[in-house]
């Protein structure tokens, strides 16, 4: 059974189904955690039928592919699981797993619609060869335009790191570096942002001036990103006398939006 084809959206609709027995906001719920969804769904929800009912019910249909019959082998499928979770897990620990994503698909559609969405992974070796692997949600495929809420928007991030994984486990990074013919140096993009500048500058009208130094700022912040000190700090600690190879190692964020916050 495919979890999240079947047994999240059937957990999601007790979700909701909880929210509204319990009058509780998502705050409210999240502030309860996951052992209050559990104690009420051990409360609330009727177990799979017997075992021979089960059987019967797995049994070579005839009519399985109406859609009736199918909506219901799949509730009775989640059911089953959802029952085998609480048998093996009664304190409900199992249900972590599930907590935050319920959680991010309850908030319903953000106020401020996305209208793109772009994944972009790049490699650069040491000769300077460039890979770049980018996933695109272009805004004419998102329909009804400002669906993407934020459930969404993190499978899609999901789906583009399995895919990603899947290019290089394939491939390997010695035929992904084989297959790229043009170097590209950090030195020349500089020099090409650094023409940029020069060039706006010459922009007589001061709001098309801002606009146009605003793009140079985020195409420098996506082909060369910077480090902020904190952030270079926190990598530094979190490699040292460690080996890489071995797989020990933090991936640190360079988003500054946050500078200043204590953690």
């Amino acid at each position: 059974m495919n979890f999240e084809d079947v047994f999240f959206p059937y957990l999601l609709g007790l979700f909701g189904q909880y929210q509204h027995d319990m009058d509780l906001s998502l705050a409210d719920a999240q502030k309860r955690g996951p052992g209050s969804f559990v104690e009420w769904i051990k409360n609330t929800v009727s177990p799979p039928p017997l075992e021979e009912e089960e059987e019967e019910e797995y049994g070579e249909d005839e009519d399985e592919d109406e859609d009736e019959d199918e909506e219901r082998s799949l509730g009775s499928d989640a059911l089953f699981v959802l029952s085998n979770f609480i048998s093996a897990d009664p304190t409900g620990h199992w249900m972590k797993e599930f907590w935050s994503p319920i959680l991010v698909a309850t908030r319903g559609t953000p106020r401020n619609p996305i209208a793109e969405m772009h994944v972009n992974y790049l490699l650069r070796w040491a000769d300077d060869r460039v890979f770049s692997f980018t996933c695109v949600l272009p805004s004419h495929l998102i329909m009804p335009a400002g669906a993407l809420s934020d459930y969404l928007v993190t499978k899609i991030g999901s789906l583009s790191s399995v895919q990603f994984y899947d290019v290089v486990a394939q491939k390997s990074l010695d035929l992904l570096h084989d297959a790229q013919q043009l170097k590209i140096t950090k030195e020349h993009i500089e020099e090409v942002l650094r023409r940029a500048v020069v060039a706006v500058k010459d922009e007589e009208d001061l709001e098309e001036r801002e606009c146009l130094q605003n793009v140079i700022k985020f195409l420098r912040s996506v082909v060369v990103p910077p480090l902020p000190p904190e952030a270079e700090t926190k990598a530094r600690m979190s490699i040292m006398g460690r080996n890489l190879k071995g797989g020990k190692w933090q991936v640190v964020s360079t988003d500054n939006s946050h500078e200043g916050e204590e953690d």
